[in-house]
């Protein structure tokens, strides 16, 4: 009984890994920029194409900071004093 508990998590595990990396790596099946994946997809250089049009980073780990909300933040530190 343990044997097939333990074949069913691997399973599942690997189902769910194969389906995450599928998401990230390939091109968008829906929306605006919706295409079949191509040969060209399997490269080094679609997969890193693929990685910049499905993984949006916010500005906090692109690098920049709005500066909307350093102002906002002085003001808050004033009002507080």
């Amino acid at each position: 009984m343990k044997k097939t508990n333990l074949k069913l998590r691997v399973a599942l595990i690997l189902i769910i890994t194969i389906l995450g990396l599928y998401k990230v790596l390939m091109p968008p099946i829906t929306g605006a920029t919706a295409r079949l994946p191509k040969r060209q997809d399997f490269t080094l250089t679609g997969i890193k194409q693929n990685l910049r049009e499905n993984i949006r980073l916010g500005l906090d780990l692109r690098g920049g900071f709005p500066s909307g909300h350093a102002r906002q933040d002085r003001r808050v530190l004033k009002a507080s004093y």
